[in-house]
C-alpha cells in the first residue's frame, strides 16, 4: 500500500508541473498576441473619390426670387438663402465669389461646393475615428481682390440623401436640406495646380466617427472665408476645383481619416 501511495504522489506531482508549464505557455501566446495587437496602433486609410459632388451658387446677375437683384452681400450669405443654380455632373468648373459695380450699383456672386463620400467605403468595425483630413485639388485660383478668397473650411452639411444637388443644398441653416454654420473644420490657404488638405476637427470630427461607425454616408460643404466670415468681396475673385466626374482619377476628391 506504501508503495501505490508513493507512486500516486509521484504521478501528482508531475501532473501538476506539467500542467504549470502548459499554462505558462498559453499565457505567453496569448501575451504575444495581444503585444502585436497594441503595437498595430490606428489604421490610416482614404476613400477616394465621391458619391456625389458639385457646385451651388448664385451669379451677380441672377434675379432674387420675388423680384430684385443680390445688390447686397448678406442677401447672397444669408441663413436660408437658396443658390439660383446647382450643377453635379460638371468635372471642372470655375465658379465667381465676386461683385460687379454698374450704373445701377453692386451687385454680388458666390459659390459653395458639396462633397458626399459613400459610407459603405468605410472600413468595418471601426470603433472610433481619431482624425480626419478632405483632400481637394485646386486648378486655379485668383484671388487678386480679396486675398481671403484663397481660405476655406468644410462644414458638416445636413442632407445625406439628395440624389442631385439642388438649389436648397446651398442653404446656410440646421435644418435637414442645408449645412450647418456651426460645425466646420480647420481653416486652410489653397494655391493653384495643387491638392489643400482641410483638416476635420471638433464636432466635425465627432460627426465623421458617428458615420463612420455605422458605414454611413458623410457630407461636407466647402465654404470660403469671405463667406463665412462676412466679408464681401471687393472684386472679380475665381476658383477652379476637380470634381469625381473628371476624367483624372488622381485629382479626384478624397477622405483620409484614422481608426482604431
Amino acid at each position: 500500500m506504501a508503495n501505490i501511495k508513493k507512486v500516486f504522489s509521484i504521478a501528482d506531482t508531475a501532473i501538476k508541473k506539467i500542467s504549470t508549464a502548459v499554462i505558462g505557455d498559453v499565457k505567453a501566446i496569448f501575451t504575444t498576441l495581444v503585444d502585436t495587437d497594441d503595437a498595430a496602433g490606428p489604421t490610416s486609410t482614404s476613400i477616394d473619390g465621391c458619391e456625389l459632388d458639385g457646385s451651388v451658387w448664385i451669379e451677380y446677375n441672377d434675379t432674387v426670387p420675388g423680384g430684385g437683384n443680390f445688390d447686397s452681400w448678406a442677401k447672397v450669405i444669408d441663413a436660408g438663402v437658396e443658390a439660383i443654380e446647382a450643377d453635379s455632373s460638371t468635372a471642372s468648373p470655375t465658379h465667381y465669389i465676386k461683385t460687379v459695380v454698374s450704373g445701377r450699383g453692386n451687385t454680388y456672386g458666390n459659390a459653395r461646393f458639396y462633397f458626399r463620400f459613400n459610407g459603405a467605403s468605410f472600413d468595418a468595425g471601426i470603433s472610433s475615428v481619431s482624425a480626419g483630413t478632405l483632400k481637394l485639388y485646386f486648378g486655379t485660383v485668383d484671388n487678386s481682390p480679396d486675398a481671403d478668397v484663397n481660405k476655406w473650411k468644410a462644414f458638416k452639411h445636413n442632407n445625406i440623401s439628395v440624389g442631385s444637388l439642388v438649389t436648397g443644398s446651398y442653404e446656410k441653416d440646421e435644418g435637414t436640406d442645408g449645412w450647418d454654420p456651426d460645425i466646420s473644420g480647420d481653416e486652410t490657404t489653397i494655391s493653384t495646380a495643387a491638392f489643400a488638405s482641410f483638416p476635420i476637427t471638433g464636432d466635425l470630427l465627432a460627426y465623421l466617427s458617428t458615420q463612420a461607425q455605422a458605414q454611413a454616408d458623410v457630407a461636407f460643404m466647402l465654404v470660403n472665408k469671405l463667406d463665412y466670415g462676412n466679408t464681401a468681396p471687393t472684386g472679380d475673385n475665381s476658383v477652379t476645383l476637380q470634381f469625381t466626374e473628371g476624367t483624372n482619377d488622381s485629382k479626384d476628391p478624397v477622405l483620409e481619416y484614422t481608426y482604431t
